[in-house]
C-alpha cells in the first residue's frame, strides 16, 4: 500500500497500538487516551520501513519513503482537533518520513452522504484505505434499516465509490453491524474477512471483533467463492 508513488490516502479514527508508540518515541507526548488521528502515527512508521528494506534489498536504487495523507473524520472534529495537531507537530520532523504527509481533520457524519452540508473531506474515490473504530456499532439504530445498511449512510457510499484494491477496515466492541455491512459489501464487489465473535479469525486481544473488505470488483460477488486470501 506504501509503496505507491502517489500520496497515500486513509481515513482513520483511533488505534490503541499507536498510543503506545507515541509513548516509546515521543517523550513529549503525555496524552492519557489515544483519538482519531493516531493511525498515521503507524503509518508513517511502515512507510519507513518498508522503504529502508526495498533500499537494502536493491541498493543502489533508492526508494524513498511514499507520503501518508490521514484525513481524520468526525463527528466532533473541532475537539479531537488540538490532539491531532500535536501529532501531526510531534511527527514533523520523524526520521525516514515522507516531509510531504500531512493529516486534515474534518467534520463527519456517518449517518448522511457525502453531499450533507453536515459532511467534507476529498472524494472518496481518492483512498487506499478506511478505518471505521468504534463508531459503527454505537451508531447500529441509524445505519440498520430493517437489517439493511441505510441507503444514505455514508457508510454504504464508501462501499459504492471506493476504487478497486481499495481496503475497509472495521473495529468495534460488537458485531451488531456485520452481517448487514458485509450484505451491502457483497453487493459491490467487496471480498469480506471477519474475526473476534464470528471464524476464522481469533482476537486474542484488542477490539472484540472485527471486518477487513477488500473492493475486487464493481459488481456483486459471491464470497463463498473466492479465495479468502486477506
Amino acid at each position: 500500500m506504501l509503496l505507491c508513488p502517489n500520496h497515500v490516502h486513509a481515513c482513520f479514527h483511533c488505534c490503541l497500538l499507536c498510543s503506545l508508540l507515541c509513548s516509546f518515541f515521543f517523550s513529549s507526548f503525555s496524552l492519557p487516551l489515544p483519538g482519531p488521528g493516531f493511525d498515521h502515527v503507524s503509518a508513517l512508521f511502515l512507510a519507513s520501513f518498508l522503504s529502508s528494506f526495498n533500499n537494502s534489498l536493491h541498493s543502489p536504487h533508492s526508494y524513498p519513503p511514499a507520503p501518508v495523507f490521514t484525513e481524520v473524520r468526525d463527528l466532533f472534529a473541532a475537539d479531537w482537533k488540538p490532539l491531532l495537531d500535536s501529532i501531526t507537530a510531534a511527527v514533523g520532523g520523524m526520521k525516514g518520513a515522507s516531509e510531504a504527509s500531512r493529516t486534515a481533520n474534518v467534520q463527519c457524519d456517518l449517518r448522511h452522504p457525502s453531499s450533507h452540508p453536515s459532511n467534507g473531506g476529498e472524494a472518496l474515490d481518492t483512498f487506499d484505505l478506511f478505518v471505521f473504530s468504534f463508531v459503527l456499532h454505537e451508531n447500529h439504530a441509524m445505519l440498520n434499516t430493517g437489517g439493511k445498511l441505510n441507503s444514505t449512510c455514508l457508510v454504504r457510499e464508501v462501499l459504492k465509490t471506493a476504487k478497486l484494491g481499495c481496503f475497509v477496515a472495521c473495529t468495534d466492541a460488537g458485531n451488531t453491524m456485520w452481517p448487514c455491512l458485509e450484505e451491502a459489501a457483497e453487493e459491490n464487489g467487496w471480498r469480506v474477512r471477519e474475526g473476534g465473535g464470528f471464524q476464522p479469525w481469533k482476537v486474542k486481544m484488542g477490539p472484540k471483533s472485527f471486518v477487513v473488505m477488500e473492493r475486487v470488483d464493481f459488481c456483486p460477488i459471491d464470497n463463498n467463492r473466492i479465495p479468502k486470501s486477506l
